[in-house]
């Protein structure tokens, strides 16, 4: 985002103590597509050179009647991999520009001179996901990729690396959170079910896989290992539930606010 946009973004939101940016465009992204025009680049530039050298070898042992039929596969070549190289380098220069931007106010994605604005108030579910490249032994790279709903049923999607993504996600989480917790606590408080990805929430207790557990009867509720687990007990004995994250929107926010409840 460029300066005066921040500033601007800034001066609106004097009170935002956390702010983070995210380049749309990822790392990997702008490397690939860096290599896409380089090697498109020298590509085309041998293959002209292949052009030349079979047009003068034409022009000097058959003249110039069948110079273009020897010389054309090369120059059309040629022109298709140019076009790659300034396809691919149009491409950088313009998601270079494309930015995601969190502030209290709420979250901006700038697209160039295109703004758009989405408030906390408008923003929902957050989910968080790895993916690992490697082996079981051995992982040479990992991607992060947030997912955040808004009001409208809209899906935002952010793809980059876990240094990258891990301020923005907190940023995030920093402002969305206290919001969907007082939301939570409040339909509770007014007799309302709540759906937490595969858990239903009412005053009684919370539902799961057709079976309900009292509020009196949860001991713990904490996240492990990409899991959801919540104790509870049954007539003297003690029962977990493990449910994986990924099932579960704001899994963060849902383990405190189920931790926050009175039994």
């Amino acid at each position: 985002m460029d300066p005066d946009s921040r500033g601007r973004l800034q001066g609106e939101h004097p009170n935002a103590t956390i702010q983070a940016q995210l380049q749309l465009l990822s790392r990997g992204q702008r490397i690939s597509l860096l290599l896409v025009f380089s090697l498109g680049l020298l590509g085309s530039v041998t293959a002209i050179v292949i052009a030349i050298i079979r047009w003068n070898f034409a022009f000097t042992h058959f003249g110039p009647a069948v110079v273009w039929h020897w010389a054309s596969p090369a120059l059309m070549t040629s022109l298709g991999l140019f076009l790659i190289a300034v396809f691919a380098l149009m491409i950088w220069a313009v998601r270079q520009r494309e930015f995601a931007f969190v502030h209290g106010g709420g979250l901006t994605l700038q697209r160039g001179r295109s703004r758009h604005d989405y408030s906390w108030e408008h923003l929902g579910d957050l989910k968080l996901s790895v993916i690992r490249y490697g082996l079981s032994w051995w992982v040479w790279g990992q991607r992060a990729h947030a997912s955040i709903t808004t009001d409208q049923g809209k899906h935002l999607h952010f793809r980059a690396s876990m240094a990258d993504m891990d301020p923005f996600a907190h940023a995030i989480k920093h402002y969305l959170y206290p919001l969907r917790l007082n939301e939570y606590r409040q339909r509770l408080k007014s007799k309302q079910t709540l759906q937490l990805g595969p858990i239903r929430c009412s005053p009684e207790g919370l539902v799961y896989r057709r079976k309900t557990y009292s509020w009196d009867s949860v001991e713990s509720v904490h996240l492990d290992a990409g899991q959801l687990i919540i104790k509870t007990r049954q007539v003297d004995k003690m029962r977990t539930i493990r449910i994986a994250t990924g099932r579960i929107p704001n899994p963060d926010l849902c383990a405190q606010f189920l931790g926050s409840i009175e039994y």
